[in-house]
């Protein structure tokens, strides 16, 4: 058939098709079902004469026919259609991302999960270079969708590619949630081995981005795996964990030569030469929570904040004779005080009262007196048994 021939065929279809899925006078019933076929011949045809406009227009008539006709599969293949064209032939990789992740939607909706995420993935990869965010999150759509079907070892590819990608833009959050699906995945395959790569791989990514204290929770979780705490693996997180509690410079050159991180996956591999101790420290558990509290006070400096006397460094001997010495003070100045009432009490009763009275008022003198003293002689049993408590 000639080039001229193919061309009236295919717009005859064309035609035929937008026809059937139209409204008219006489026509009140649309035959989408009828349509679709129409469509699919039409595309196929100007794709024959690299006409690929008029096919992308065509497959994506198609798909809509198909998705109203009910046929959500057939609609999503017509779409990863008129996406190939876009992406290959008319180099538009926006577009064809757009195709790719609705076509992932149909298939999904058919029940088709193992197309969906690879499809999904396939948008993913136009986007890494245009738009990184997005491209993130459709990478960790497909791992979901290839999850949740327990189909994660088909997506083996894809998850190398995604951590590849967020490492080398520096999206980290993002690289640790790709491994947290991974993880999953071979802890149902009962693959130890790669189960144990991955986490290293997770204490590497923590400690690049300086955050001891994760990366050592997430190692104590981890050692509760069987057969973790014997392997290579463990002993070299351990190994990586002491030396930033140490700021060890030295003692972290030595483990990054292990041979350990070689068996790793690349981007992490190479990740892991880039490890250095923070030249300001390394921030563990106690520093955090000073520096919290130094913030909600209003205070830049450790200094400032023991000068608010907010934070003590002095040693706990120190504080308990301080403790001492004050309680001390306190008995003295109530005996003190209560030796010196008697005096200015007895000189105003000799003032005001006669030598008859004064007798008796001095008697109930020395008996408050006494009471008093027992008082304080109490007070001071008690001081005592506070200090021996501490």
């Amino acid at each position: 058939m000639s080039k001229d021939k193919r061309l009236l065929e295919a717009n005859k279809h064309m035609k035929q098709g937008i026809k059937l899925t139209t409204k008219g006078t006489f026509r009140w019933k649309l035959d989408y079902e009828g349509a679709c076929s129409h469509f699919i011949q039409a595309a196929r045809g100007f794709r024959n004469l690299f006409l690929f406009e008029q096919a992308v227009e065509a497959f994506q008539k198609a798909a809509e026919a198909y998705y109203k006709s009910d046929t959500p599969f057939a609609a999503g293949q017509a779409l990863e259609d008129a996406g190939g064209i876009l992406e290959k032939d008319l180099k538009q990789p926006t577009e064809a991302a757009k195709l790719f992740e609705q076509a992932s939607n149909y298939f999904r909706e058919a029940g088709k999960i193992e197309p969906a995420a690879k499809v999904v993935s396939r948008a993913a990869k136009l986007l890494e270079e245009i738009d990184f965010q997005k491209s993130a999150q459709l990478y960790l759509k497909s791992m979901e969708f290839f999850e949740s079907e327990d189909k994660e070892h088909f997506g083996t590819d894809t998850f190398r590619r995604a951590l590849l990608v967020m490492l080398k833009n520096e999206c980290y959050e993002d690289a640790l949630k790709v491994l947290d699906i991974n993880m999953r995945m071979f802890e149902k395959l009962n693959q130890r081995n790669s189960l144990f790569k991955s986490y290293l791989s997770y204490i590497v990514i923590l400690l690049y981005k300086n955050d001891y204290i994760a990366a050592d929770e997430k190692q104590q979780k981890f050692l509760a795996a069987p057969g973790y705490v014997h392997s290579n693996e463990a002993r070299t997180a351990n190994q990586l964990l002491d030396a930033f509690e140490n700021s060890d410079q030295g003692a972290l050159d030595k483990v990054l030569k292990d041979q350990t991180f070689l068996y790793l996956e690349q981007p992490v591999a190479r990740l892991s030469k880039k490890l250095r101790i923070p030249a300001d420290g390394v921030v563990k558990r106690e520093d955090q929570n000073i520096q919290l509290d130094a913030q909600e006070i209003g205070v830049d400096s450790l200094q400032q904040f023991e000068r608010k006397g907010l934070f003590d460094s002095s040693s706990d001997d120190e504080k308990k004779d301080n403790d001492n010495q004050e309680q001390n003070e306190e008995i003295d100045a109530l005996k003190s005080e209560l030796f010196a009432k008697p005096k200015s009490t007895s000189q105003e009763n000799n003032s005001n009262n006669n030598n008859n009275n004064n007798q008796q008022i001095n008697s109930n003198q020395n008996n408050n007196i006494q009471e008093d003293l027992f008082e304080v002689d109490q007070k001071g049993d008690e001081f005592e048994d506070e200090n021996d408590l501490l």
